[in-house]
C-alpha cells in the first residue's frame, strides 16, 4: 500500500465485504488474507489478549478489530474464556459477527451460549451494543441464524428465560426479553416452559414480569397453563403495573373452579392492596365471586375513594357515617419541615488547609467550599507552603484537563507561577471568557504577582449571602492598601449582599462618603462607590433583569411514523431567552446575562444570587438535553432549591415542573415537597400554574401524578387547589392524562367525604367544571370527570 490513509480505505472495504469473502472463499482463507495484506497492523493492542482487553472496556467498535477469535482458530492463540472474552465478543464489529455465527461452528454450538450468561457493563451490553452500534444488531443476527436452522429457537428461548432469573440491571435484562419476544414462541412453546415463566413472576424489573404475564396469559388461553403452579407463583405481579395486575386476576376468575376459591380469595385480598383503583375493583368484585363479601367489608378502609365510590354504586358495599369518619382519618395538612437556616461559615485555616484543599481539587468542588478556598488563599496570613505536596498533582489535572483543574491552577499559581502549565491555562481562561474563567483569571494573576487582597464575594453565611458591614470592612481594606478592585470579585459581591437594617445601611453609605473624600481613593475608586451605595439601597432584592428571562419549548419529530400518520417519537427541549446585553445595563446585569448556565455546577447556580432562584432554574432548565447521562444534577438541583433563601416565579415553577417529571422517586419526592413548602408563600399560585402549563406538553403526566401523590400525601387541599388551577390549562388527550386526572379524583373524593358542613367541601372553579364537561367517551380520563362531576353535586 501506498500510505496508511490507503491501506486504511482497503481495511474498510475489507471488513465491508467479509460476509461475501467468507462464502467464497472461507473463514481460514479470509484470516489468511488479512495477514496477507497487513490489515493486522492497524489493529489496536500488540497481541490477541491486548485486543480482548480494550474491547471488553467499552464500545470500541469503529477500530473494527475482533480478529482475535480467528487468531484462536487458525494460529492456535489460546486466550482465557473469561468475562472480559466474552464482553470482547459482544463487541465484534458487525460483519465479523455475522460471519462468525455463520461459519464459526464452536462460536454457535459453545461460546454464544457462554456469552449470553454474561450480563455486561454500564458501557458494554448487549442492549447498548445494539442500540448504538452501526448495522445489523445482535438480536437481528440471531433471528437470521434462528430462522436458517443455524442456532435452534428452543435453546435460544432457554437461555433468554435463563437471563432474566439473573440478577441483571433492569435496563440490561430488557434486552433478553425483547429477544424472547422476538423469536414468537408459539403458546405450546411458552407453556414449555412455564415452570420458568412463573418464576419470572417474582422479578424486581418490570419488563420481566411483563413478559411473563403476557407469555402465561398465551398460556392461558390455549388451555396449557399448570393453574396449580400459576396460583403458588402469581402473587407478586398482582402488585407490579395496572395491566399485569389485572391481567392476572383475569386468570383466576377464569380458574376460580378449578384451583379453589380459598387460594384465589387470598390472592384477590394481595390485589386488593394495589394502588390503581381498577384493580382494587377487579380484585373487590372477585372476592364476591368467591364468596368472601365479609372479607371485603373488613378491609374496605384501605381502598381508594375511586374504587370505594365504584362498589358502592355497584352494590357490593355500603357506606356508613363511621366507615367514611374512618375512611377519611389523617386529611390534616402535614407540611415539610422547613430549610435548615443560614449558619456562618468555617474559613480556612492554616491547620486544616492541606486537607480541605486536597479534598477540593480531587473532588472537582464547586460553591461554598471552592469560594472559602478562593479567600483563604488570597489571604494576608496563610501559608501556601503547607499545600506544597500538591505540586505534581495540581501540575497533572491542569496539563491534562482532569476534573478540578480550576483550584489546581491556583494552587500552581500560589505555588509554582512560572509553572509552565500556569502559562498554558492562562491561555485556556483568555480563549474561554465566561464570567467564571474571568474571576478565576483575576484571582490566579494577583496570586502569581503575591498580592494578598480580601476577595469581597465570599459568601459569610452557608446560604450564599454576604454582610454588608463586613464587605465593607473588607472594600476598606483593600482601598487602604492600594489594590486595584477585582472587577468580577465585586460584580459577584454585588449580587450577594444580604439585606440589612436601614439604619444599618445608612451607616454603610455614610462610611462609604467619609472614604471617598480621601485624596488618593476619589478617581479609581469613585464607580465602584456609585455601585456599592446603590446595591446598599436595594440589598437583598432579585435584580430586575432576571423578570426578563423567558422559555419557550419546542419539538422535533422523527422520521419514523406509527400507521396513524403521527411521529414514533417526540423530542421536547427548552430555550432559554436572555435579554440582549445592553450598554445601559449595569455590572450585575452583564454579569447574569453572559453566565453559561448550562455548564455550570448546581453549587455554583445557586451561589450566583441568593435573592432569586432564577439562576439555579435557568441552568436546570438549559441541561434538560444531558439529564440522561447526569443524573446526580438533577439529585443536586432538589437539594439545592430547597435551601436557596431566593424568590420564586414562574420561572422557578418551570424548573419545579421539569423536577416532578425526574425518572427518579427521590427527585419527584423532592419537587413535591419544594411545591408543598413554597406554594402560597413563596411561589404565587399564579406563578407556579404559568410555569407548569408551560412545561406540561412537553413532560410526562404518568411521572407528574407520582409527584402530586407525593404532595397530596403532605398537603391534600393544597394539592387539590394547586391542580384545579393547572389541569384546565392542560390538553385533555396528552398521554397519562388518565393517571394525573385519576390522582385529583383520588384526593377530590378523600376531602370531599371528609365534609363536615358545606363550606368545608372543596369547590371546583367555573373553568375547572368546563374543562372537565370538555371530556367525552369511554376513557379512564373521561370516567374520573364523570366521577367528579357527580360527585360536586352530591
Amino acid at each position: 500500500m501506498s500510505s496508511e490513509k490507503d491501506l486504511r480505505a482497503s481495511f474498510n472495504t475489507f471488513i465491508q465485504d467479509l460476509p461475501q469473502l467468507a462464502a467464497e472463499k472461507g473463514l481460514e482463507q479470509v484470516y489468511d488474507l488479512y495477514k496477507a495484506n497487513g490489515y493486522d497492523s492497524l489493529t489496536i493492542g500488540d497481541s490477541s489478549q491486548s485486543q480482548v482487553d480494550l474491547l471488553a472496556e467499552a464500545m470500541i467498535h469503529w477500530h473494527n478489530n475482533g480478529f482475535f477469535r480467528l487468531a484462536e482458530l487458525y494460529d492456535g492463540v489460546q486466550l482465557e474464556h473469561n468475562d472480559d472474552y466474552f464482553l470482547a465478543l459482544m463487541n465484534l464489529n458487525t460483519p465479523l459477527r455475522q460471519v462468525l455465527l455463520r461459519y464459526d461452528q464452536q462460536l454457535r454450538d459453545e461460546l454464544l451460549w457462554q456469552l449470553l450468561t454474561v450480563e455486561g457493563t454500564p458501557e458494554n451490553s448487549l442492549t447498548n451494543i445494539d442500540k448504538f452500534m452501526p448495522g445489523t444488531t445482535w438480536q437481528e443476527d440471531l433471528l437470521t441464524a434462528t430462522h436458517e436452522g443455524l442456532i435452534p429457537k428452543e435453546r435460544l428461548l432457554d437461555a433468554c428465560l435463563d437471563a432474566l432469573a439473573r440478577d441483571f440491571a433492569a435496563y440490561r435484562a430488557g434486552w433478553f426479553s425483547r429477544m424472547y419476544t422476538a423469536l414468537t414462541p408459539t403458546a405450546a412453546e411458552s407453556a414449555q416452559r412455564q415452570g420458568a415463566l412463573v418464576n419470572l413472576l417474582g422479578s424486581s424489573v418490570g419488563a420481566t414480569v411483563t413478559l411473563a404475564v403476557k407469555q402465561l396469559s398465551a398460556v392461558h388461553r390455549a388451555g396449557l397453563l399448570d393453574i396449580d403452579r400459576f396460583i403458588h407463583g402469581c402473587a407478586p405481579a398482582l402488585l407490579t403495573t395496572k395491566a399485569n395486575a389485572l391481567t392476572v386476576l383475569k386468570i383466576l376468575e377464569s380458574e376460580r373452579t378449578t384451583g379453589g376459591d380459598g387460594p384465589v380469595t387470598e390472592l384477590a385480598l394481595t390485589a386488593l392492596g394495589h394502588t390503581h383503583p381498577q384493580v382494587q375493583v377487579a380484585a373487590a368484585q372477585l372476592l364476591v365471586r368467591c364468596n368472601a363479601a365479609e372479607t371485603l367489608h373488613q378491609h374496605a378502609q384501605s381502598l381508594s375513594p375511586v374504587a370505594r365510590q365504584e362498589l358502592e354504586e355497584a352494590g357490593l358495599l355500603t357506606n356508613t357515617e363511621e366507615e367514611t369518619a374512618q375512611h377519611t382519618a389523617g386529611l390534616e395538612e402535614s407540611y415539610p419541615v422547613p430549610a435548615s437556616p443560614a449558619q456562618p461559615v468555617t474559613p480556612f485555616s492554616q491547620q486544616d488547609a492541606y486537607a480541605r484543599t486536597l479534598h477540593a481539587m480531587q473532588e472537582a468542588v464547586q460553591g461554598l467550599e471552592s469560594e472559602l478556598l478562593f479567600h483563604w488563599l488570597m489571604s494576608e496570613n496563610r501559608d501556601t507552603s503547607v499545600l506544597k505536596p500538591l505540586t505534581r498533582q495540581a501540575e497533572e489535572r491542569i496539563r491534562e484537563h482532569r476534573a478540578g483543574h480550576q483550584i489546581a491552577y491556583l494552587i500552581l499559581s500560589a505555588l509554582e507561577p512560572e509553572n509552565s502549565a500556569v502559562q498554558e491555562y492562562e491561555q485556556h481562561l483568555a480563549h474561554e471568557k465566561t464570567p467564571v474563567n474571568q474571576r478565576i483569571r483575576e484571582i490566579g494573576e494577583r496570586l502569581r504577582q503575591k498580592r494578598p487582597y480580601a476577595l469581597l464575594a465570599t459568601p459569610t453565611d452557608t446560604h450564599g449571602w454576604v454582610d454588608p458591614t463586613i464587605f465593607m470592612q473588607r472594600l476598606t481594606h483593600n482601598i487602604s492598601t492600594g489594590a486595584d478592585i477585582l472587577e468580577q470579585d465585586f460584580t459577584q459581591a454585588m449580587l450577594r449582599l444580604n439585606q440589612g437594617d436601614q439604619a444599618t445601611h445608612q451607616t454603610l453609605i455614610n462610611a462609604l462618603e467619609e472614604i471617598k473624600r480621601t485624596a488618593d481613593a476619589a478617581g479609581r475608586y469613585a464607580p465602584y462607590f456609585a455601585r456599592a451605595r446603590t446595591t446598599l439601597k436595594d440589598a437583598g432584592k432579585p435584580p430586575h433583569i432576571l423578570e426578563n428571562i423567558k422559555v419557550s419549548w419546542s419539538y422535533r419529530e422523527s422520521d419514523t411514523k406509527r400507521p396513524s400518520g403521527k411521529p414514533e417519537v417526540v423530542w421536547w427541549s427548552p430555550t432559554v431567552h436572555l435579554p440582549k446585553v445592553r450598554e445601559e445595563h449595569t455590572p450585575e446585569e452583564k454579569y447574569l446575562l453572559t453566565l453559561h448556565y448550562a455548564v455550570m455546577s448546581c453549587e455554583q447556580l445557586a451561589l450566583t444570587c441568593p435573592s432569586s432562584t432564577a439562576p439555579v432554574a435557568v441552568g436546570l432548565l438549559e441541561q434538560w438535553v444531558f439529564f440522561d447521562e447526569e443524573d446526580h444534577y438533577m439529585h443536586n438541583m432538589a437539594r439545592l432549591l430547597r435551601s436557596h433563601p431566593g424568590t420564586w416565579d414562574s420561572l422557578s415553577a418551570q424548573a419545579l415542573a421539569v423536577l416532578a417529571n425526574s425518572k427518579h422517586q427521590v427527585d419527584r419526592a423532592g419537587a413535591a415537597e419544594l411545591l408543598a413548602d413554597t406554594l402560597g408563600d413563596r411561589l404565587s399560585y399564579q406563578d407556579a400554574i404559568a410555569g407548569f402549563a408551560q412545561a406540561a406538553p412537553a413532560l410526562m403526566f404518568t411521572r407528574w401524578a407520582h409527584t402530586f401523590e407525593d404532595m397530596a400525601a403532605l398537603t391534600p387541599r393544597i394539592t387539590l387547589r394547586f391542580l384545579d388551577g393547572l389541569l384546565p390549562h392542560c390538553e385533555r388527550t396528552q398521554h397519562g392524562m388518565g393517571k394525573l386526572l385519576g390522582v385529583y379524583t383520588q384526593e377530590y373524593l378523600r376531602v370531599h367525604g371528609a365534609k363536615h358542613s358545606a363550606n368545608k367541601s372543596p369547590q371546583l372553579s367555573p373553568e375547572m367544571i368546563a374543562w372537565l364537561n370538555g371530556f367525552k367517551g369511554s376513557s379512564q380520563a373521561a370516567k374520573h370527570a364523570r366521577t367528579i362531576l357527580k360527585a360536586a353535586d352530591s
